[in-house]
């Protein structure tokens, strides 16, 4: 493994740093010169016919090499365990949510080496999204604070360092939905948001970090159990019946670009169509793709005698390391909603303070929010008329679960950066203690506004 990655770094790092670095910047190209030469050489008097000569090997450079990695290990999910075996990572200083879209502009050439490997390989082209203070700047600084790691190394690490300094081991499963390359290396892809996950298992670092993950739905989508040995296969099932909902929970959605061109120009691939696909992933709506047959889950042989009768479950070991956290509660004067309400009666309470916000603010209430209103509830007057709805057939959990991420999204612009309360509601074990959250943060918005709360 370790001679396998040497050779892949270095490989990586002569095209890259040679070739994609350059691209459309650096190099002359002589007729006369050596391909070598032409490739590599740092003249900025380079003409259009040059540079497009140059590319051109750059391109054969690299079709050669993602030929070559297609025999690597592929990025799979172990349906008996709910693990993700050899994610790709995308480190970043933001975080992502579960229902979320984004168009990311992918231009260093680490993560375009990673991006290019994954679109060489089958469907579906999957990756995590991790939260990394400063992003690239603190991964290039080679402290050990930054570096990937496992929870249980992470939360041995924070009980000894500042815990602003850690990086995230709950991020986000992506998938990448569509893509298209530009001229000058950079790749634009359309991006979802799928499920939340735990670094299990730490694997490379370089070039770039690939970990096992496992999957995390929320708490109280899993039976209550204390012991490992029974919580991982109510965990697997659930996993597995949470991916049978993917086909109608996320649309098959395109960039609106041309597909004539191999390689785009930058001009090319912005304009005011990114407004309509951010910042939610659609959902298909297709009742056709519900999960209706009788589903025969696949459930690990592996001999419980192997397993620790006491060990405990996964959800309260990360609970205990912080790893999942319940957030803080951010009341001062204003009064916080009972603690003891089940998710229907948060779900309504929430709505009712998001169409309060909306009214004393003028906000539309975007289609991909209000599509997930209760069944019994009419549309508010601040949503976009002949909004599609869910099926009855769909699940409340899983409607609930979508809108506890999705509301939040409201609140972005007014909430202290700093709080970096995207990855606190990430980490937040269960729906209910993420609406308990959400809600907080819209009664103190609302009181405000309202000019009740000082």
């Amino acid at each position: 493994m370790l001679k396998s990655s040497f050779f892949s770094y270095s490989t990586f790092f002569f095209i890259y740093h040679f070739g994609i670095q350059a691209c459309g910047f650096i190099p002359q190209v002589s007729s006369r010169s050596p391909r070598w030469v032409q490739l590599f050489s740092t003249s900025d008097t380079e003409s259009e016919d040059e540079r497009k000569q140059r590319m051109e090997l750059v391109r054969n450079l690299q079709d050669m090499y993602y030929k070559d990695a297609q025999s690597d290990t592929y990025t799979f999910l172990d349906e008996t365990t709910g693990v993700i075996k050899h994610l790709p990572l995308w480190r970043v200083q933001w975080t992502e949510l579960p229902g979320r879209s984004n168009v990311l502009n992918v231009h260093d050439p680490i993560y375009t080496n990673m991006f290019e490997t994954i679109l060489n390989r089958p469907k579906p082209w999957y990756f995590g999204h991790l939260y990394v203070p400063n992003g690239s700047k603190n991964l290039r600084s080679g402290e050990y604070a930054y570096e990937l790691k496992n929870w249980r190394d992470d939360a041995k690490f924070l009980k000894e360092k500042d815990p602003k300094s850690r990086t995230a081991v709950v991020g986000t499963l992506m998938q990448i939905s569509d893509f298209r390359r530009l001229q000058d290396g950079r790749l634009c892809l359309l991006v979802l948001g799928l499920e939340r996950f735990v670094v299990k298992n730490a694997i490379q670092n370089l070039p770039y970090s690939v970990a096992d993950v496992q999957i995390l739905p929320d708490f109280d989508q899993l039976p209550q159990t204390e012991r490992e040995d029974t919580a991982k296969i109510t965990r697997a099932q659930a996993i597995q019946e949470l991916f049978r909902y993917q086909a109608y929970e996320f649309d098959e959605v395109l960039l609106p670009l041309a597909k004539t061109k191999k390689y785009m120009a930058q001009t090319e691939v912005y304009g005011s169509w990114l407004v309509d696909l951010l910042p939610f992933a659609p959902y298909n709506f297709d009742e056709n793709n519900l999960p209706t047959s009788r589903y025969e889950y696949k459930v690990n042989q592996t001999s419980s005698t192997r397993i620790n009768e006491t060990k405990p479950s996964l959800e309260a070991q990360l609970l205990e390391n912080n790893v999942i956290r319940r957030p803080p509660s951010y009341y001062k004067t204003a009064t916080p909603p009972k603690e003891n309400l089940s998710n229907d009666e948060l779900e309504q309470q929430l709505w009712n303070a998001l169409e309060d916000y909306c009214g004393a603010t003028g906000t539309k209430i975007h289609p991909d929010i209000a599509c997930l209103l209760p069944p019994d509830r009419s549309l508010p007057a601040y949503a976009t008329p002949n909004t599609k709805q869910l099926s009855r057939d769909y699940p409340d959990y899983r409607r609930q679960r979508r809108f506890s991420f999705a509301a939040s999204a409201l609140l972005e612009s007014i909430t202290p950066k700093d709080l970096q309360l995207r990855q606190v509601w990430l980490e937040t074990p269960s729906t209910q203690e993420r609406f308990f959250s959400v809600l907080q943060w819209f009664d103190l918005v609302n009181a405000q506004i309202l000019g009740e709360f000082q």
